[in-house]
């Protein structure tokens, strides 16, 4: 999937390579006053790229700060947070003079409701954000009227068909929609949904779409078979970042419930899916060289492959 944001660069593109090395130098090279304003400068960019990686941040930074009794600890982490500000605060300032509201962006009520009325299980099932978008910003009023009418209209639908229903059809639809083993690369492919509605590489050969789909798929199906193993059953020297990775990856889910989705969000999972499926390739050829053994863990790799199982069959 990571092939087709590389040509089209969407925001999640940007937004992963800031989040990515501000996480390197909070692990790394937080030791350093620069490094760390370096840091503070990558996550404020990331935020705008991005804003709902905003309440995750303090996780990171409490995970990056008071994980060790670090001398100055304090004076660390105000200067990442003062770079945040400085890289943040003139948008806020803007949006709140546009707005009313001091945010980066306040997208999350349109979002909730038309992550409520999706109905297809595929990116390109059913679009209804085209037309919610376009009925949102033609309303009237100012944006927080727009924004409150949004919220009500929400409210008023989980209230007529129960939270219990609303739940349950979001569970069905949502996580599927995220994990499609469908990306904006074989989409766009022919056989695939962008090429049906007459854009994407309409001229590509067969042999080519279906290399492309099998090399796509085949890598995806191994990459959702292995993290989940890696994460449960490799003995990490430090588990303070692998479950700062899950607790981002559990945050997202959550998110991701009730915002509308695409399978193009998961870009910003795959480095946690990255990690532990390397860390179960450790496992495997440590366990192959006699250095750690693999019996010890059989309650650990069962449950990996409960998960793994959950996740192949959402993906395909």
């Amino acid at each position: 999937p990571l092939a087709a944001y590389s040509q089209f660069l969407w925001p999640e593109v940007l937004h992963l390579f800031l989040a990515l090395a501000a996480l390197w130098i909070l692990v790394v090279r937080r030791d350093s006053p620069l490094w760390l304003a370096l840091a503070g400068i990558a996550l404020g960019l990331a935020l705008l790229t991005k804003s709902l990686l905003g309440p995750f941040v303090p996780v990171l930074l409490v995970a990056t700060f008071f994980g060790d009794r670090e001398p100055r600890r304090v004076f660390r982490l105000a200067v990442v947070v003062a770079a945040i500000v400085v890289v943040i605060g003139p948008v806020i300032g803007l949006q709140y003079s546009r707005i009313g509201i001091p945010v980066i962006a306040d997208s999350s009520a349109f979002n909730v409701w038309v992550g409520l009325n999706d109905r297809g299980v595929k990116s390109f099932d059913e679009p209804v954000a085209g037309k919610a978008y376009r009925e949102f910003w033609e309303g009237e009023g100012t944006f927080a009227e727009r924004n409150a009418r949004v919220r009500r209209k929400s409210l008023q639908l989980v209230q007529e068909r129960g939270i219990g229903s609303v739940l349950r059809a979001q569970f069905r639809r949502q996580y599927t929609r995220l994990f499609d083993k469908d990306s904006y690369l074989t989409e766009q492919v022919p056989g695939g949904a962008a090429v049906e509605q007459g854009s994407g590489y309409v001229s590509l050969g067969p042999r080519l779409s279906a290399g492309v789909r099998i090399v796509s798929y085949g890598t995806y199906a191994l990459l959702l078979l292995t993290a989940p193993l890696g994460f449960l059953a490799w003995p990490f020297a430090e588990r303070r970042w692998p479950r700062v990775l899950l607790l981002f990856l559990l945050y997202n889910l959550a998110l991701f419930l009730v915002l509308h989705v695409k399978s193009r969000y998961r870009i910003q999972l795959l480095p946690v899916f990255f990690l532990g499926s390397s860390a179960a390739i450790a496992w495997f050829e440590a366990g192959f060289t006699g250095r750690i053994s693999l019996g010890t863990v059989k309650g650990r790799i069962a449950s990996a492959c409960a998960l793994s199982v959950v996740l192949l069959y959402l993906a395909f």
